[in-house]
């Protein structure tokens, strides 16, 4: 029991305590909008690797293999997918059965998503083929699964006595058969110079 000379005290060690866990919970507190700012972030890691190359196969045979000096992996919450970027470039071999290069692409830049079908290319792109025909763009779509490459914008081919030009363009992933959408002109070329 407490008497009336404890009483005192008592209340004041009640009031310290009390005065040191408001300061405590005023001291954890966080301003509304730092708090929105870290949450409204999606980044959850990046991984990065040099002289990166990547080798997809079917059955065990060598179908397409893609090199790049730097390649960054972004990965993010969802509802975003991670993503692997190749901002110094890249080169694509695409191989036939008996693992030979059929052609090869190579452009600035490439970002690929690890949920989707496309790898996108960005500058100076320019695909070679095993007949030596070649194509150059500034951005184009390869499709994993249905071995497409496509692009919107404006192409050149050049072929053995001709060079194309056009805007929208599909080929298999091989470029050997190929259809441009929109002519904008064809230019022969004697003795195959360019």
């Amino acid at each position: 029991m407490l008497n009336k000379f404890n009483l005192p005290i008592a209340l004041k060690s009640y009031r310290f305590v009390v005065f040191i866990l408001l300061l405590f919970l005023w001291a954890c507190t966080n301003d509304l909008e730092e708090v929105k700012e870290v949450t409204s972030e999606k980044f959850v890691s990046i991984e990065k690797g040099e002289d990166v190359s990547i080798l997809f196969t079917e059955d065990a045979v060598p179908t397409i293999k893609i090199e790049g000096p730097t390649a960054i992996r972004y990965a993010y919450l969802p509802p975003d997918t991670p993503y692997t970027e190749f901002p110094d470039g890249l080169k694509l071999y695409v191989y036939d059965q008996e693992g030979k290069i059929e052609s090869t692409l190579s452009a600035n830049k490439g970002t690929m998503g690890d949920n989707s079908d496309n790898l996108e290319v960005t500058g100076d792109v320019q695909i070679v083929n095993s007949k030596g025909e070649k194509l150059n763009a500034e951005k184009l779509f390869w499709n994993k699964t249905d071995k497409k490459i496509r692009s919107d914008e404006f192409v050149k081919i050049y072929t053995n006595d001709e060079v194309i030009y056009g805007t929208g363009f599909e080929a298999d992933e091989n470029f050997t058969n190929y259809v441009i959408y929109n002519i904008k002109g064809v230019v022969k070329v004697r003795d195959g110079s360019f």
